[in-house]
C-alpha cells in the first residue's frame, strides 16, 4: 500500500479497498495532507463515483471527499 518515493500510503489502493468495503450507503473519504497527496485523493475518489450505479440504487458508489487543507506544506 506504501508507494512512491516518499513513501507515502497509495491512495487509490486505500480508496478502492475502502470503497470495495461498504455494504451500502453513501461514501465519504476524509483526508488531509500536502496537496499533493490531496490531489491524489480527489482523483482515487472521482474514479469511485459511478453515477449510473448510484442511480440504480448502489448508493456506495456515492463516495465523497472531505479535504482538511488549512495546513501549510
Amino acid at each position: 500500500m506504501v508507494g512512491g518515493t516518499d513513501c507515502r500510503p497509495d491512495v487509490t489502493v486505500a480508496v478502492d479497498e475502502f470503497v470495495g468495503d461498504v455494504v451500502q450507503g453513501p461514501t465519504c473519504v476524509f483526508g488531509s495532507g500536502p496537496p499533493s497527496m490531496l490531489e491524489d485523493l480527489s482523483a482515487a475518489v472521482a474514479k469511485n463515483n459511478a453515477g449510473g450505479r448510484v442511480w440504480k440504487g448502489e448508493e456506495r458508489f456515492d463516495v465523497r471527499l472531505v479535504c482538511d487543507d488549512r495546513l501549510e506544506w
